[in-house]
Formats: structure tokens, sequence, C-alpha cells
């Protein structure tokens, strides 16, 4: 190989990872707003911030038990066109399992609404997948560029009462720094990671002082 070809053959493949770069840096996701948790849940204007509510303390005394209703999925962020069942269907499972886990350290699970009972409504958001094949291609030569991430709403209410007593709507997008290369190897890594510290971030802005199990 000629000293021109080798420059062409590398220019041709930097050419090809900045293309690669540009594309997965185009989608992302972002807080939404999409009413999930009624018009409330959109008083913050600017989408890059949280909406977080979180009760007084004194609203928490006596709640033991909790409800996790399946979440679902209400498109309002980044998401796949035309997003596919398949994934749709795995990410509000892996949400809800999520939820339960996180929740399920805290309080007793329950089917039955009542006295000292909370309920907790999640929906899916927005959603997008690590390019494996960009991923690949790209790793040689700068590392992983496409990356994924998920947006979500949900909140906590009174069983009986439906009275809010949090919400929070988020957003998280992969970060190689944060954590690490393997998520950028698996198509739905970083969109499951975010839904997880999602149900980890609700339960733990609950007050914890007033509430026994």
């Amino acid at each position: 190989m000629t000293a021109s070809t080798a420059l062409g053959t590398m220019a041709s493949r930097l050419a090809l990872i900045a293309l690669l770069a540009t594309t997965a840096a185009c989608a992302g996701q972002h807080t939404t707003r999409t009413g999930f948790l009624g018009p409330a849940g959109r008083q913050t204007a600017d989408t890059s911030e949280d909406f977080s509510f979180v009760a007084p303390a004194q609203r928490w005394v006596g709640y033991t038990a909790v409800i996790i209703d399946r979440p679902t999925f209400v498109p309002g962020g980044e998401v796949p066109v035309p997003p596919s069942a398949e994934d749709v269907a795995a990410l509000t499972r892996h949400y809800g399992q999520a939820l339960e886990d996180a929740f399920g350290a805290r309080f007793r699970r329950t089917l039955t609404a009542g006295p000292g009972v909370l309920r907790v409504r999640a929906a899916v958001t927005g959603y997008t997948l690590a390019d494996i094949v960009t991923n690949i291609i790209a790793t040689p030569l700068i590392g992983p560029v496409s990356n994924g991430g998920a947006a979500s709403e949900a909140e906590v209410v009174d069983s009986v009462t439906g009275e809010r007593l949090a919400a929070l709507a988020t957003h998280t997008n992969g970060f190689l720094l944060r954590e690490g290369p393997i998520p950028f190897y698996v198509r739905r890594g970083h969109a499951e990671r975010a839904l997880t510290d999602h149900a980890r971030r609700l339960v733990e802005s609950l007050p914890t002082a007033q509430v026994t199990r």
C-alpha cells in the first residue's frame, strides 16, 4: 500500500467516523411534558429540566403499602419511527420491575386499594437505542459513539383519594464515563439503565422519617 493510498484510506475512515458520530449525536432524550401527569407536569417550559414534586413529610404518615400499576407508553420524547412493539413492551416491563424493586424495599406490595396504600402510575415517554453496528465500527478509532436513553413520567398518589403525593418527569442519556462501554453494545442497555435510575430516584425523593413499613 502506497503512502497516498494509506492516507486516503485513513481519511475515508475518519470521514465515516465523523459522519457516524454526527448522526448519533442528533438523537437524545429530553424531559417530556406529555400530559400524563396533568397540567402540573407541564409547568416547566424548559424541557432540559426535570419536573418533580413531593408532598410535605406529614402527608406521608401511615403509608405502609403500595400498588404498582403496569407502566404504559406515552410518546413525547425522541422515539424510533415507527416505535417497535417489542422494544416498547420490553422497556415498559423493565420499568415496572424497577419500580417494584425500588418501592418494594420500603413498602409492602399489594393489589388492593385502601387506607395507608399508595398507588404508582408511570409511563415511558421516550427512548433511544444504541446502534451496535455503528459502535463496533467506531470503537477501534474513537470508541463507541451511538448511545441510548429514556424519558419517563411517574407519580405516587393516595390509592383511595387519588391525591398526588409525589411526581417525577425526567430523562437520562447514556454517557461513557458514567456507565462504561458495555451498554453501548446492548440495544436497550442505556434505556433500561435510565428507567432503573428513574425508579430509584422517585423512591429516594420520598420522606423517610414518617414512613414505616
